[in-house]
């Protein structure tokens, strides 16, 4: 009897343990089948090629271009190779370049390393319309991050937030002129410019930390 009730008992055990084990067991298989294609569902991942259209048939794309040694007559004074930049919107400008100045990202590096070697140096401007609600907190933010956004409850999503920034983002710019031949335009704030001196200190920060490298400063973004 006891003998019949270890063997149950054994039985149960084993079953219990299977069952188990069975659960937590991953089992890979492979297959020789076209897996299916992946589905995009964000326009920025979307595979899609499109078709230039055909040229118009009048067109010719070959044009002559007469060089004098010596020099041309009729040109423009040299312009430097770093003349076109491009612009970074506040709000995302340490999602691109970096948090902090210690944490640049790679590819924002790389990146500007390109242009460099194309054009000699590379002009960047950061502000657009969320510099003008713009505050530089130069204790940092509550969250602990370089940039803050807030928005109304009831604001819609295309609405501009107010961006308060820290003075990381000025020192990671910095940090980038040190790295790659980077100058900065910067914009100021308009918002209360008058009441609360956030322009001016934004002002006196920019100069100070990006020296040099401040090609000049945007006052407001859209000022009518």
């Amino acid at each position: 009897m006891a003998s019949g009730m270890r063997s149950k008992l054994s039985l149960l055990l084993f079953a219990t343990l299977s069952a188990f084990v069975s659960a937590e067991v991953t089992v890979y298989t492979s297959s020789t089948d076209s897996a299916a294609l992946a589905q995009y569902t964000v326009a920025s991942t979307d595979q899609t090629f499109l078709n230039a259209p055909a040229p118009p048939a009048d067109f010719n794309p070959a044009f002559f271009v007469q060089l004098y040694d010596g020099g041309m007559t009729g040109m423009s004074n040299p312009v430097s190779g770093g003349l076109l930049g491009f612009s970074i919107e506040l709000s995302v400008a340490a999602m691109l370049m970096g948090e902090k100045p210690a944490v640049i990202r790679p590819e924002f590096l790389n990146y500007c390393a390109l242009l460099e070697a194309r054009g000699g140096s590379v002009t960047i401007r950061v502000g657009g319309n969320t510099q003008d609600k713009a505050t530089l907190n130069m204790n940092g933010n509550p969250n602990g991050h370089t940039i803050q956004k807030y928005k109304g409850n009831d604001a819609s999503k295309t609405e501009t937030p107010e961006v308060h920034f820290t003075p990381d983002l000025l020192l990671t710019m910095a940090e980038i002129s040190k790295l790659v031949n980077a100058n900065w335009f910067f914009g100021i704030p308009f918002v209360n410019n008058n009441v609360d001196g956030n322009a001016a200190l934004v002002l006196q920060n920019a100069q100070g930390i990006l020296g040099k490298n401040l090609l000049g400063l945007q006052m407001a973004n859209e000022p009518d």
